[in-house]
């Protein structure tokens, strides 16, 4: 299937190649510059000025892309970027290293440079279906159990759209582990439907495996044998009388190997908007199940989720959750 999807990829290469010259290009990017103040985001003041999560600093973050379409049937992207960092980043480093005195200007950036996107589309001819493949924005469902939409990840997406009714199969590397030679990543299989109810209101089903080679998620202890995790969504995206209205559940299933540990985790999230003329009100009501001290079972719900804030700017973006860890969504909340 794979070698199938790179032939296609490398087709759909040729055409834009080819067709360089029809091709619509358009090219665009932005630069954005942030200055921070934060104190004791380690939650102990009374730690030292360098543990306690003290932050001053300025910073700059700057994207360039390339989008390209040939015709209706084949499309790609490029966008390269420099994120918000420490390091080469920060306004006042040299060659991505503090200034010293014997070296007191700025002489310019490493500009550690990654690509944010990198994919192509094509349309096969002759079959309502279309295939992306390489470097995308991603998330599933209303993106509270995978969001990928800070850096992107590596994925195939399949889809098939007929009417109002859109299916689609997507493989996903959540995690690429250090060791080549060891069977060490995350992969994901996601099997999903999305209809379309009207021109306000979709519903839409999204069933994940997750492979974890060698337990990079810690699941059953210290062991390194393989964990199956399969996470269910459902979702309603929809315009209810004057509100509009989001709305997505999540139960997950599987075991650890290590210690035959079960996943029993769930969350529930209701998000809505509502026009107040002259202001507009935005709610969301959520929870994310937690796991048990002492339990033999892993009761907490597991997300995927990117660097960006999700719901609050202190708690989970900045500030661990209650489940140890930012960046982890409802879990334990």
């Amino acid at each position: 299937m794979k070698k199938f999807l790179a032939v296609l990829a490398v087709v759909a290469l040729v055409c834009l190649s080819s067709m360089a010259f029809a091709a619509d290009v358009t090219v665009g990017g932005s630069v954005e510059i942030r200055s921070r103040g934060f104190s004791d985001l380690g939650l102990d003041k009374n730690k030292p000025d360098t543990t306690r999560g003290d932050v001053q600093d300025t910073q700059e973050r700057i994207r360039l892309d390339v989008n390209a379409k040939a015709g209706d049937d084949v499309k790609g992207k490029i966008e390269l970027e420099q994120d918000f960092g420490t390091g080469a980043q920060d306004w006042g480093n040299a060659n991505g290293a503090p200034l010293t005195p014997t070296q007191p200007y700025n002489i310019g950036n490493s500009s550690t440079l990654g690509f944010r996107e990198a994919w192509l589309s094509v349309n096969l001819p002759g079959l309502p279906v279309n295939v992306t493949a390489g470097h995308q924005l991603l998330q599933l469902g209303n993106g509270w159990f995978f969001r990928s939409k800070h850096f992107g990840s590596d994925a195939w997406v399949v889809a098939n759209q007929t009417g109002n009714n859109t299916l689609a199969f997507v493989d996903v590397k959540l995690n690429e582990g250090l060791v080549y030679t060891n069977n060490d990543d995350i992969d994901a299989y996601v099997l999903l439907d999305v209809y379309k109810l009207s021109d306000a209101a979709t519903v839409g089903i999204d069933l994940t495996l997750a492979n974890d080679g060698r337990n990079t998620l810690g699941f059953g202890g210290a062991s390194t044998k393989p964990t199956q995790a399969q996470n269910l969504g459902l979702n309603f995206n929809g315009k209810t009388g004057p509100v509009n209205l989001k709305a997505e559940i999540d139960l997950q299933s599987g075991k650890a190997k290590g210690n035959d540990a079960k996943f029993k985790g769930n969350q529930i999230v209701v998000q809505g908007t509502m026009p107040i003329d002259p202001v507009t009100l935005n709610f969301t009501v959520a929870r994310g199940s937690g796991d048990k001290i002492g339990g033999t079972d892993y009761d907490g719900y597991k997300t995927f989720l990117d660097i960006d804030p999700h719901y609050t700017f202190l708690y989970e973006y900045k500030l661990a959750t209650a489940a140890g860890a930012a960046h982890t969504g409802f879990a334990n909340t």
